[in-house]
């Protein structure tokens, strides 16, 4: 997941809309890092503003 936050932020989308299904791996998002990644990867990109989540 974390990539697909990076790679998305850096291609320009301007939501993200994860979807957790009852039988993932990882049943819970952990925003304040989804967060963190996703500020990290606009900072780098270049991005005035970040995706809304």
């Amino acid at each position: 997941m974390d990539m697909v936050l990076e790679k998305a932020t850096e291609l320009g989308v301007k939501s993200i809309q994860p979807i957790l299904f009852d039988r993932c791996v990882k049943n819970k998002l952990n925003l304040d890092r989804a967060k963190r990644i996703v500020q990290s990867a606009s900072k780098q990109a270049g991005r005035s503003y970040f995706p809304k989540i």
